[in-house]
């Protein structure tokens, strides 16, 4: 699958699984549903700015809606993996 699509299908499955409209999403975004929605029947990607604002309706990351992954949950887990050998460092160090 390619990034135009992989967005739009996040972008898709997001106003589904949040029980919202296409319509919603573009008003909070500010652009205009007849542009939200060509973009999306045309497959073309929204500019960078107006893919931040998209995410943000949408509660996302742009990350999020061009892969697929959540890049809060790599983040927590790095951050977990961080905060285990800081403990273990402690633990070494203490003897």
């Amino acid at each position: 699958m390619d990034t135009v699509e992989t967005f739009w299908t996040n972008v898709k499955k997001c106003i589904k699984d949040q029980n919202t409209t296409q319509e919603w999403v573009a008003n909070t975004a500010g652009v205009s549903f007849r542009t939200f929605q060509n973009w999306m029947t045309r497959k073309r990607l929204p500019d960078a700015d107006e893919s931040v604002r998209i995410a943000a309706a949408l509660g996302v990351s742009v990350e999020f809606l061009v892969t697929g992954e959540n890049p809060h949950n790599f983040a927590q887990e790095k951050l977990s993996e961080v905060a285990s050998r800081i403990e273990e460092a402690l633990r070494i160090a203490k003897g």
